[in-house]
This record gives structure tokens, sequence and C-alpha cells, in this order.
């Protein structure tokens, strides 16, 4: 079997292993997965393919394509929350995929192969692979865009690029090139808003720029100038570069040569016909709701406390694109080493750094900030991160040891971490759970694999132990440590109680505390009184018998001696992962009238 071949059927099978492994075993978790997926379950129930609703409410937070991908997991497999992550799980192998065919293409097969194992692996890329929200597809539909621009104006070896790399080229030729990628940004659009088209498009033009736009400097020696003055003179020649790099008149050149008439009609004949037909359905309340509240004001201010530091975004790449994050350093010092010195590399590598910049740079300047956001970028650290591992394995001289031995140290030191971090965590909230400090283990075994085949020389064994064990640590984690601590949730319980108390349909309500996951398990609306009015308490319990009400100890405390008299405490339930509980308030059935709830209202598992 040809390396073409056998490379992607790796790719896929680590992907899906890692994505798969009991994809629709644990409970939705609160806050998206749950909103997401009893949207399209009320859009399933009233057959409505246009208007998503959440609770009875416009859910203007995300445009519809994840709500179609659900719909119809929905119609063939049933409203499951296997169903639900389903469209996910499929784009995160198709990424993953992509990956391996990007980092081929910009820098060779063998880079294309480490960046697909790695990005399989990376904790917030599984997350977005195995959780029922739209940034799976998002990734996967704006990283297709970048990777059909690509097979327009590289040739399928990187190897047959010089470095002179002219604007004519970094333009596609043919038409077919741009309707494509301007397809795929059209769906990226659908899926959700704006930033679809807008980064993917400002990524590629960059690029354009970049590799259109460099100029000569004069080279300074060492022995001649200071280091004041050569620190200096580097800023003074990096500024100058930016300032011709990006004046106005080239930026409107590139936006004019990458047929932004041709943008307009494919991703609106795609996007545009939903955003018409939803906003003549509403009154044009889901499009205000979505474009001013969930696009511009979250740009302008943090929304829901999410707010950071301009540097956020890096401290959450080195986090989140764990395990591959250890190699960020020498990737660093290796891609700006081969941008200076390898004419057949360039190219590559600048399109890569522009993807991540102008993620990066974009999300930085945003008032909201959420690791979610620069996901789409991990395609590109893994391509760099990739090639990395390629020279490391194919030119161990070129790569400092030190740095190789402080990325593995920092695997096993973050595995000693977790080991002692979920410990404490599963004393503090999750008893008879202490076995989960166990998955610290595999990152630090693998650490201590990998450091014995690379000190011995051994540097590609090296690297097959460090994804392979990576893989093993991301399968653990999300496939089977997640399971048993989801099996502390309180949302499947509380609405178990619920139907096993109620004598007819429910009316249930939150009093200071909500959860989306309540209304997702006890498959109906859900009123919340979010203020201190014990008026409103006693209408909902006086309205009817079947009246419900889930509180926290504070909110119970507050109602303690004004609930009517036949109401009680039915369950207590631990906080998930907090200090405190849940108490859900009712009447009790009597035990003549007891009965197994109905099973289309029953919140099993599907």
């Amino acid at each position: 079997m040809s390396k073409s071949l056998r490379y992607p059927l790796l790719i896929a099978l680590v992907a899906g292993i890692v994505i798969f492994t009991n994809l629709g075993a644990p409970s939705l978790w609160d806050e998206d997965e749950p909103k997401n997926a009893r949207c399209a379950y009320e859009m399933y129930e009233r057959g409505d393919w246009l208007v998503p609703t959440f609770n009875g409410e416009y859910r203007t937070d995300k445009p519809i394509l994840l709500y179609w991908c659900q719909l119809l997991a929905y119609h063939i497999l049933g409203p499951t929350e296997f169903a639900a992550r389903l469209p996910s799980a499929l784009c995160g192998i198709g990424t993953a995929l992509l990956t391996f065919y990007i980092g081929r293409r910009l820098l060779g097969e063998t880079t294309g192969l480490w960046a697909g194992l790695l990005l399989s692996s990376s904790l917030w890329y599984v997350v977005a692979s195995r959780a029922a929200t739209p940034d799976g597809l998002l990734i996967f539909f704006s990283t297709l865009a970048l990777w059909i621009y690509l097979r327009g104006v590289f040739p399928v070896k990187a190897t047959s690029r010089e470095h002179d790399f002219e604007l004519a080229d970094a333009i596609p030729h043919r038409s077919g090139t741009f309707i494509g990628m301007y397809a795929a940004m059209g769906m990226a659009t659908l899926a959700k808003g704006p930033i679809g088209v807008l980064l993917p498009g400002a990524v590629i033009g960059c690029f354009v720029l970049c590799v259109s736009g460099r100029v000569a400097t004069a080279a300074t020696t060492r022995e001649s100038v200071s280091w004041g003055r050569q620190i200096w003179g580097s800023l003074r020649a990096s500024l100058a570069w930016l300032m011709a790099t990006f004046h106005p008149r080239r930026v409107l050149a590139v936006t004019l040569r990458m047929r932004p008439a041709t943008a307009l009609l494919v991703v609106g004949a795609i996007a545009v016909p939903w955003y018409i037909a939803v906003g003549l359905q509403t009154d044009w309340e889901w499009p205000k709701g979505f474009f001013f509240k969930h696009n511009l004001e979250r740009f302008s201010a943090p929304m829901e406390g999410h707010s950071g530091p301009p540097f956020y975004h890096l401290i959450s790449i080195a986090v989140c694109f764990f395990p591959a994050s250890v190699f960020l350093m020498p990737m660093i010092l290796n891609t700006v080493r081969q941008m200076r010195t390898s004419s057949v590399a360039f190219a590559g590598l600048v399109f890569a750094v522009s993807w991540i910049a102008v993620y990066v740079v974009f999300f930085s300047l945003a008032g909201t900030k959420l690791p979610s956001y620069v996901t789409p970028t991990y395609p590109a650290l893994a391509v760099l991160t990739g090639h990395f591992i390629e020279r490391w394995t194919k030119a161990p001289a070129e790569i400092s040891r030190l740095w190789q031995r402080i990325a593995l140290v920092v695997f096993g030191l973050v595995g000693i971490g977790m080991m002692f971090g979920l410990a404490a965590l599963a004393a503090e909230y999750l008893p008879g759970e202490q076995w989960l400090a166990a998955v610290g283990g595999i990152p630090l075994l693998g650490a201590i694999v990998a450091m014995i085949a690379s000190e011995r020389g051994q540097p590609r064994r090296a690297a097959v132990a460090f994804v392979s064990f990576a893989a093993l640590f991301s399968t653990t984690l999300f496939g089977w440590a997640v399971l048993r601590v989801d099996r502390f949730q309180n949302a499947e319980p509380l609405a178990s109680a619920v139907f096993e108390h109620a004598e007819g349909p429910a009316a249930l309500a939150g009093y200071r505390f909500f959860r989306p996951s309540w209304v997702y398990y006890a498959r109906q609306p859900i009123a919340h009184i979010a203020t201190e009015d014990a008026d409103a308490v006693r209408a909902h319990f006086g309205a009817s018998r079947n009246a419900f009400l889930i509180t926290d100890g504070s909110g119970f405390d507050d109602l303690r001696d004004k609930l009517p008299g036949d109401v009680e405490v039915l369950m207590r339930r631990p906080r998930f992962l907090k200090d405190g509980e849940l108490l859900l308030l009712g009447r009790r059935t009597p035990p003549s009238s007891q009965r197994q709830a109905d099973d289309s209202r029953s919140p099993n598992r599907f």
C-alpha cells in the first residue's frame, strides 16, 4: 500500500478511535451542548427546519448548519446524545485528514502524517470534535476552504516550489478554485457567522501579501554594530516591512485580485437565503440578536464573564493544544530557522504562520475571549509542529538537544500534575473515583519512553512514542475518564425524579439557578425565576399540582418558610464539581398513584 493511501488511513483510524470512543455515552455537558441538542430537538418536534429555538425562545447564538446536521442525525438515529454529537465527530475526522493533505502540500508527506496525528490528540480539538457544538463544523469548512485554495496555487509536491513565490503564483488561476473555496466559506458562515468567510479570506490575503511583499534589507555584521543598534535596526526593518507589506493600496489590489464579486455571489447564494428566511419568519428578531448581540457586542466587550488579557490566546494555545504544545518553543525556533534558510519550505511556512497570526491577532482584539475561538488554527499549528518533528527525525543534529529534553520533561511534568490534580478533584467532588489520577500516568510514561529513545539517538522512535502516548492519553481522558466523571451530573436524576412524582404534565421551574441540561432531559420548557420573588414561586406551585422547582441551598433557605405546606424536598444532589447541593421541590405522589414515567417523556438515554 502506498504512502498516499496508508498515511490518511492511519490518521483516520487514530482520529476515529480518539473521537468515537464512547462518544454518545456521557450525558450532555452544560452550557452549550444541551442548548444546541435541545434546539435541534425542538425543531425536530415541530418539523421546523428554519427557526432555531431553545426553551421556547429564539436561539440567536449560532446559525443553522449544526441544527440541520443534528436534525438529519435525529431522523436517522433518533434524538440521542450520539446523534447530537455525530456531526462534530465526522467533521473532526475530516479536518484531521485535511490537515494531512495541507501538510503534504505545503511541506511534504511526512510532515502531513505527523500533523494529522498530532492534531487528532490535541485537547481542545478533541473537545470540539466530541461536543454537540458548531466549532467542529466551523473548523472543518474553514480548513476545507484553505485546502481548496492551496490546491489551486501550490504544486502537488512541496519540493518543486522555489524560494521566489510571485504574486501571480499566489492567486488561483481557475474559476473552480474560487468557487470551491468560497462555497466552503459559505458553509462556514452557516456554521458560525461572518467569521466563516472573513478569517479564512484574511488568511489567504495575508499570505499573498507576505510572499509578494518581501523586501531586501541590508545585512549588518555583528562585529561592526553594537547589539543595541542591531536590535533597533531589526525593529525598524520589521516596521518598515509591515508598513510596506500591508499598505492599503496593496491590500486593495490583492482584494480585487481575489474576485470579491465571486465571493459575494457564492457565499451569498449559500448563506444569505437562510438568513433572510429566518428574518422574515421572526420579524427580524433572530438576525438582530445574532449580528448585533452575538457578533458586534461579543467582539466589542466581554460577554458572560469571558474576558482576558491581550496574550490570552497564546496561553490558551499552550494549554489546549497539549500534548503537542510541549514542542511549541522548538517548533517556533525551527520555523524561523527554516524560513531563513530553506527556499523550498519558505512559502509553506509563511502560509501556516499567516493562518495562525490572523486568528490570534483578530481574537486578541476582541472583548470576549474563549479558547475555542482560535481552535481553527490548530491544523496550522499541527503542520508546523509536524514539520519540526520531521526535521527532528531526519536531521536531529539541527535540533537542539536541550529543547528536545525540555519538551519531553514538560510532557512528563504535566502528567504528574494531572495525577495530583485529579486525585484532589476526586477526593473533593468525585468519591470513589480516585483511580482517575492514573490518567496522568500516561503522559508521564510516554515522556519516559520517548526520552529514553531520544537519548539513545533514536529520534524517530521517540516521536512515534510521543504521538502514540498522546493518542492513548486523549482516548483515555475523553473516552473513559469523562464517562466516570459524568456519573456525578445532575440533570438526568432530577428529570427522572420529576417524572416519577408527576401525575400528569409537569410544570418545572428553576429558582435563582438554571442549567440548560434540565431542559434537554426534562424534554419541556422550564421557567426561570431569577430574582427573589416568593410570590412567583407560590404562583408556580398554585397553578398545578404537578409543579416542581429546582434550586440550590441558598435558594431553598430563602423559600423555606414561604412554600405551600404540601411542598417538600423530593431529591437532594451535590452540585456538579462545585460546593453545595441542588434540591428538587414538589408534591410527593401518593404510593398508590406512583407509576413508571411514560417512555416518551422519560430522560433515558434514548
